[in-house]
């Protein structure tokens, strides 16, 4: 049914596709794991259909394993965290405002709003560690602002369980969405477990683990909707039905043609895994199935911007709680759920301290000028962290397989006896192949008024040289964003631990980091000049996001030293000198004189910013060669 190149097709585009075909693949893959869990466990409730359920969990494993490898490369972990979010938020809030059973709709309800605000914390994550703007996932469908704040979701068990429906009086949509919102809870909860230990950065590091644990109560709040007393063959006719109502929703809204073929396949087999397993149901319970499900829906899942049913529920709803399985007002949630969040709140929340002040602006909040002007030397402090150890130290390093006496050799010789035909050459072989397969990572935005651009003959530039210019532009506003950050994290590092004779100082980065502002607000304006729009992401913009993210891990850990965060910052100072060269030739290539003159002068300071760096490393190593480096304030 699958080969290995079906399954692992061209990927969709981060830029020119729309956001939700991404909201639709996530979902999708949400649901098959869904389904996947429940066949498995139903094993052991119906071993007699075990070799049933092993032919039908193949299946939508690897349903599940086309759509997950549906997603772009390019997308970061924090990206694809944004997009999780977004398709908890559209996807809830149409379920519950579609939702005819008003308690399991004010349950869904609740859901939303929690995950509306954890949408907020992401987004400022993203825009104050990488300096990237939330909205370029979002695509102006789903609002960045606060929801019911995340510090304040974290309620005791007791409070997370809900009164389960009537399976003889409920409507099936209910069953049905209880399920599709307890698939999209337990995704998110595994995915922020997954990305959250990625991070070097602590407090984003803090933030998955908040946002993974109230997705942990989504799943026992879903769960607990469920009636208890359905059998297990029930469970799985509505598990197979959720599905085939979801798939017909992708279908009838999808914007993507190749995404469309998988939708219109995927729901041919969920319509078969439904007969067989409505056929089972009657023949094993003696009952019609009708009962159960439907034999067709009245309407399809949507799959459209929810934005003023979302901005009703949070007016009316943001400071609703819960207590037992009521909802009630946060001043009467339980003592329980206040003793509980108190102890997890004891030492601060990673939710409050990501988004403290934070307001989106398009751009990032660094388009605010008083935000990105603002002075950002801390105030003065006596925590230098002279280490004891260094990175240069001797000490216990398990990876070396010389340093192994008995292991190392063992391993040696009982490698595999290589192939004549050498791995390399496979590999490469397979890699062309997919090279000459697959379209590009995206293509340029259509600019609303791309103005004239002449060369001083007076010849009009042909298109595709605009867009080369604007591209090369909106790479370097890319990287400049992101270069404010990097000074953010090397001056606290400074803070941290102190810096050596004729190192760096305080004012030194926060002059630097000023320059950096002052360069991403310059390339605005020639953007918006242009008549280009400075907050769209272009293709070598989105690959300067991929390229700096190793950057950003190195300089936002702990464990770093001073040293070592400037190393990994020599590296994109010598990416940014070297680019600002190529985009001021390219200026001067066009005939655009006026451009290439305003481009010179962050030039000159991104050159003196890389020869400043340089000199502060190798005075770093002329110390510990002499023996006397000494960190101080």
């Amino acid at each position: 049914m699958f080969t290995w190149k079906d399954l692992v097709r061209e990927p969709i585009s981060k830029l020119d596709d729309e956001a939700f075909t991404r909201v639709r693949l996530i979902v999708g893959h949400a649901v098959e794991q869904a389904a996947v869990r429940f066949q498995h466990a139903a094993v052991r409730f119906g071993a007699e259909h075990r070799l049933l359920l092993a032919d039908i969990r193949r299946v939508e494993h690897h349903q599940a394993t086309l759509l997950r490898w549906l997603q772009p490369a390019d997308q970061s972990p924090l990206e694809s965290s944004i997009a999780v979010a977004q398709a908890a938020v559209e996807v809830g809030a149409q379920m519950a405002r579609c939702e005819p059973d008003p308690y399991a709709a004010q349950a869904l309800r609740l859901g939303l709003l929690e995950d509306f605000d954890h949408l907020y914390r992401l987004a400022a994550l993203m825009d104050r560690l990488e300096g990237r703007d939330a909205n370029a996932i979002l695509q102006s469908y789903t609002d960045i602002r606060p929801g019911r704040p995340t510090s304040a979701q974290h309620r005791a068990p007791e409070d997370d369980l809900r009164r389960w429906y009537d399976r003889y009086a409920t409507a099936p949509a209910t069953k049905l969405h209880a399920r599709i919102a307890g698939a999209i809870a337990y995704h998110a909860r595994d995915h922020y477990l997954d990305v959250g230990p990625t991070f070097a950065d602590p407090v984003a590091r803090q933030l998955y683990a908040e946002l993974a644990s109230v997705k942990e109560q989504h799943v026992t709040q879903c769960e607990s909707l469920l009636d208890p007393a359905e059998t297990w063959l029930e469970r799985w006719l509505l598990q197979e039905a959720a599905e085939v109502y979801l798939y017909w929703g992708c279908l009838s809204s999808e914007t993507n043609p190749r995404v469309l073929a998988v939708w219109d396949r995927f729901l041919a087999y969920e319509l078969e895994h439904l007969r067989i397993v409505r056929e089972l149901y009657e023949k094993t319970e003696m009952r019609d199935a009708s009962e159960i499900v439907p034999l067709s829906f009245t309407e399809p899942l949507e799959f459209t911007g929810e934005r003023a049913f979302i901005r009703e529920v949070l007016a009316a709803e943001v400071e609703l709680g819960a207590a037992g399985t009521e909802f009630v007002p946060r001043d009467a949630e339980s003592r329980a759920t206040q003793s509980y969040r108190a102890q997890l709140e004891r030492d601060g929340s990673p939710s409050e301290t990501v988004a403290a002040g934070y307001r989106w602006s398009p751009g990032t909040e660094l388009a605010d000028p008083r935000i990105r002007d603002a002075s950002v030397l801390p105030a003065e402090s006596d925590r230098i962290m002279n280490r004891a150890r260094r990175p240069t130290d001797l000490a216990l390093n398990r990876t070396g397989i010389y340093l192994s006496p008995t292991d190392g050799p063992a391993v040696v010789e009982g490698r595999a006896t290589p192939r004549a035909r050498p791995a390399a050459r496979a590999l490469a072989e397979v890699r062309r192949q997919y090279a000459g397969e697959v379209g590009l990572i995206g293509h340029m935005p259509a600019p609303a008024s791309l103005r004239v651009v002449e060369n001083p003959g007076g010849e009009v530039l042909r298109r595709h040289k605009v867009h080369l210019l604007l591209d090369k532009l909106g790479e370097r506003l890319a990287f400049e964003r992101t270069g404010v950050r990097l000074f953010d994290a090397l001056m606290a590092k400074l803070e941290a631990q102190g810096s050596w004779d004729r190192g760096p100082t305080l004012e030194e980065l926060a002059q630097f980091r000023a320059d950096e502002a002052h360069h991403f607000a310059l390339l605005q304006d020639v953007l918006i000049n242009l008549g280009a729009d400075p907050t769209a992401v272009t293709p070598s913009a989105d690959l300067a996001g991929v390229e700096l993210a190793g950057i950003v891990q190195v300089m936002t850990d702990p464990r770093t030293t001073l040293p070592q965060a400037l190393h990994a910052h020599l590296v994109a100072e010598l990416v940014d000198s070297a680019s600002w060269e190529q985009l001021v030739s390219l200026a001067d290539d066009f005939g655009e004189a006026a451009l290439a003159h305003k481009l010179r002068e962050p030039l000159a300071q991104e050159l003196r910013h890389r020869d400043t760096v340089t000199t502060w490393l190798k005075r770093h190593a002329a110390l510990v060669v002499g023996g006397t480096l000494k960190y101080s304030a």
